[in-house]
């Protein structure tokens, strides 16, 4: 779906059976996630952190071995970005974000923004969202599937639960991968990984304290954020097309999600 990156062809030769993959369908939270991840590894490296500094790689972007003989990069497992289908990374530990479709293909309509060629073919965000709509609800069955089956290796993370539990979202992620936290590092890297915060790294272009950069600038990277935003802005048929083909696929992919709600 999103393999066919000449990076992404070189990475892929180089995957290791303990990695984990920090999956999602664009605009569903990856970044966040990573930041957040981010700022609990290198707590646990005894750095000090603050807003930015990603240290999990995408794999369409950088190539990994090389990221990973960085010293600066001290992670006790390689995890790695990733939009590809389950079937794709199926012999590996994931960590997969959903989003509300209507939430999230409006957030990638205005992210695709950027691009000048894009722009010059915009056709709209309501044909974006339908045009799109079966890739969507492509990757949602392809993890649905491998949840089924293969269970305990991937973790389900939405991103509402993400917004109305981040500490406790982000301390059963640690769980799953091993890593030994209290609440006290988890609650300082949400502190740290706030929206505002981030947004005013990406205004401000400022690539080296996010930790990565992008293609095109951050113009629209950290845009809003909201849940249920989606609703404002599209059309009341797409809505309707949306709620009807898309928003069943995630009720039933939400049903496989822990309980985050309850302190852990």
């Amino acid at each position: 779906m999103f393999s066919s990156s000449y990076r992404y062809q070189i990475n892929r030769w180089y995957f290791r059976p303990s990695d984990v993959f920090i999956a999602s369908y664009p605009r569903s939270g990856n970044t966040w996630m990573r930041l957040l991840l981010s700022d609990v590894i290198r707590q646990l490296g005894g750095h000090e952190t603050e807003a930015g500094g990603n240290v999990i790689p995408d794999v369409y972007k950088v190539d990994i071995e090389d990221w990973y003989r960085n010293p600066q990069i001290d992670i006790p497992f390689r995890a790695i970005k990733t939009h590809e289908p389950y079937d794709l990374i199926s012999d590996y530990r994931i960590i997969y974000l959903f989003r509300n479709p209507k939430d999230c293909l409006c957030s990638y309509y205005y992210y695709s923004l950027r691009s000048p060629k894009f722009r010059d073919n915009n056709s709209g965000i309501d044909a974006f969202c339908l045009g799109r709509m079966e890739q969507w609800n492509a990757h949602i069955k392809s993890y649905l599937a491998g949840k089924e089956t293969a269970g305990d290796r991937i973790f389900l993370v939405s991103y509402e639960s993400m917004k109305r539990n981040p500490q406790n979202v982000l301390k059963r992620v640690c769980q799953f991968l091993g890593l030994e936290v209290t609440d006290c590092p988890c609650r300082r890297a949400v502190e740290h990984q706030e929206f505002h915060r981030l947004k005013q790294l990406a205004d401000r272009e400022d690539s080296r304290r996010l930790g990565f950069a992008e293609q095109g600038g951050f113009q629209n990277f950290f845009r809003r954020g909201r849940v249920n935003g989606g609703d404002e802005e599209l059309s009341a048929e797409t809505v309707r097309i949306l709620d009807t083909h898309s928003r069943p696929l995630y009720d039933q992919i939400k049903q496989w999600e822990a309980d985050f709600s309850r302190p852990v």
